[in-house]
């Protein structure tokens, strides 16, 4: 099921380095780091990138990055009783997460 996951991160990011235009969405080198995260934090264990576990598709079209990033250190503060941990991240993996999820999002908006 990880395997699978990856893949599709894999693919997304794939899908976004052929997409252009506009101001764009992360470089895939800016996007890269962020599903490595994602993968190593095992955030696939639960959240699929098209639904469940907590929807990602569109996260960073419906918040803002500080909410992210504030989810992530404390999300039962958000949803009493939410089996999400409590990710003690750098700041900078936490803008790596966030690039990728934002890489995600822009390339699905801009299929056809």
């Amino acid at each position: 099921m990880r395997e699978r996951a990856a893949a599709a991160g894999i693919v997304g990011l794939l899908a976004l380095a052929a997409w252009s235009g506009g101001c764009g969405p992360p470089s895939l080198e800016e996007a890269l780091p962020g599903a490595k995260l994602f993968r190593r934090n095992g955030c696939s264990g639960c959240h699929r990138l098209g639904g469940g576990g907590g929807p990602l598709v569109g996260v960073t079209e419906r918040r803002q990055f500080e909410w992210f990033q504030t989810y992530l250190r404390n999300p039962a503060a958000f949803r009493p009783g939410t089996t999400m941990p409590k990710y003690a991240l750098s700041d900078s993996d936490e803008r790596d997460l966030w690039h990728y999820l934002e890489a995600l999002d822009r390339s699905s908006s801009s299929k056809p």
